[in-house]
């Protein structure tokens, strides 16, 4: 039996020493100790252009028969969980069952094989117990969790700038989403990493809409004076919500269905995810207008990647990125499909050329209200062309 290598733990905080132990593996490694370069210039955006990675992973070949499948990794790890090299505790907004749950829990299966159980991703559901996505990132930085899956609000109190891609009619569709968030993905993975944070992945949340219970929104005026609901800690949607005459209700995602229908009548929200919170069936219309792509990420304190063995911070990499790009491609078709069932049993409304351009001007002075405050007017005035 042999040790981790020397200084491994050292390097880290004793905060974040104290919750994670490298344990003892087996003489006989599956995988060699492939070296990761890390010449990192990480694109930006939660939502959606999952492309490659700021630091690509190099593995040294995988030796025949040498995995482990993860449920015998898992039988091992009930048995014994000091199996596990290194034990990450993950936090997400997602709900247990979710596609997003499966979607990382295959994350976590892959990466228990691909290490021969060295590395155990532990995953908190909704939020790790209640709470919003401002109280996960005070969690990170207290090392009370190692990494997250974020929406863009969560990833802006790490670094406000990356909700410019939220501002209100930015976008007009996916691809130009895409393209944008790539131009300026090494900038924004470089901030995140000077914040103690590395992305592993970008990926998206769905591309909201307009939602209401109980009354029809053809133009921006008929949203005046009825509450509204955004995620707490968004410094963009108050912005919005102020010029259409909104009354804004910030109010956590463990909570809003209690609040659907009475104090709040209108959320902006893709569909899937209404599903998915069990805030469809409230529903009774909606404006097919996209007023934000809602966007994400995966993270993960930077040194507590630092501080992995080379080989397990290449597996945790590579299949992070894999399960961000595959994550994505999935969310946006569910979200695709999702509104096709909502127009179903919903009353639609598809804003005519008129009541457009009245939308396209509200998102506009919106957006404009963000330049200077919260965003720099020099990274907004990049990415917001108009």
């Amino acid at each position: 039996m042999i040790e981790p290598k020397r200084g491994w733990l050292q390097r880290m905080s004793s905060e974040t020493r104290a919750m994670v132990t490298a344990r003892r593996v087996g003489s006989t490694s599956v995988w060699a100790r492939g070296r990761l370069r890390q010449g990192m210039g990480l694109t930006l955006s939660l939502g959606v252009a999952l492309a490659s990675l700021a630091a690509p992973c190099v593995f040294m070949p995988r030796l025949a028969g040498a995995a482990t499948p993860a449920s015998e990794c898992l039988k091992k790890l009930r048995a014994n969980p000091k199996v596990a090299e290194v034990e990450l505790k993950m936090v997400t907004l997602a709900p247990a069952g979710s596609q997003w749950a499966k979607s990382f829990q295959s994350w976590t299966d892959e990466a228990l094989s691909a290490s021969d159980c060295r590395l155990w991703l532990r995953w908190y559901w909704n939020g790790g117990g209640g709470g919003d996505e401002v109280r996960m990132v005070a969690d990170l930085r207290q090392g009370q969790r190692h990494g997250a899956a974020m929406t863009g609000v969560g990833l802006g109190e790490i670094y406000k700038d990356v909700l410019i891609f939220q501002a209100p009619g930015l976008f007009a569709n996916w691809p130009e989403l895409d393209a944008a968030r790539d131009a300026e993905r090494p900038f924004f993975e470089a901030e995140f990493r000077k914040r103690g944070f590395e992305i592993i992945g970008w990926g998206d949340v769905g591309a909201g809409k307009i939602m209401t219970v109980g009354f029809p929104v053809r133009r921006p005026e008929d949203l005046k004076g009825r509450g509204a609901w955004h995620l707490p800690g968004d410094p963009v949607a108050p912005k919005l919500l102020a010029k259409l005459g909104a009354k804004a209700r910030p109010t956590s995602i463990g909570e809003v269905g209690s609040h659907l229908g009475k104090d709040i009548q209108a959320i902006a929200s893709a569909p899937y995810v209404s599903e998915q919170l069990q805030l469809a069936s409230k529903i009774t219309n909606i404006t097919v207008i996209t007023p934000v792509f809602i966007t994400g990420a995966l993270v993960i304190k930077k040194e507590m990647l630092d501080a992995m063995p080379d080989d397990l911070r290449a597996i945790f990499q590579s299949t992070g990125k894999k399960a961000a790009e595959t994550l994505t491609k999935t969310i946006r078709f569910q979200d695709g499909e999702a509104l096709k069932r909502m127009k179903q049993t919903k009353e639609v409304y598809q804003p005519n050329a008129e009541d457009m351009k009245a939308w396209q001007e509200a998102f506009r002075e919106a957006r404009m209200s963000l330049r200077g405050a919260p965003f720099t007017p020099e990274v907004f005035d990049r990415i917001v062309k108009h």
